[in-house]
């Protein structure tokens, strides 16, 4: 069976306050598979490949930006954080399985 897989890896990242770059990664192949074992095996090696492109990309954009990744940390508002919210049973096992 002749199969195309593709595989991409995108992430925000926050480089200063307001200020964000999207990295994003792309591989794809046309190949022949003949078993399940086989497609598990090519797509193990795209995974492999897609993270290893990306931290490549990732480094030089932000050494060519002169940029750092900068961490983010949100902290909720008072009136929100004692709340506590009730999923009905339908939402809460479509979320939970």
């Amino acid at each position: 069976m002749n199969t195309n897989i593709k595989k991409s890896i995108s992430r925000k990242i926050n480089t200063a306050q307001y200020e964000n770059i999207v990295i994003t990664c792309d591989i794809s192949i046309d190949c022949e598979i003949k078993s399940e074992e086989e497609l598990n095996k090519v797509q193990l090696e795209l995974i492999e490949k897609i993270i290893k492109d990306y931290k490549q990309t990732e480094k030089m954009v932000l050494d060519e930006l002169v940029l750092e990744e900068k961490k983010a940390f949100i902290e909720p508002p008072q009136n929100i954080v004692n709340k506590k919210v009730n999923f009905s049973d339908d939402l809460e096992s479509e979320i939970f399985g």
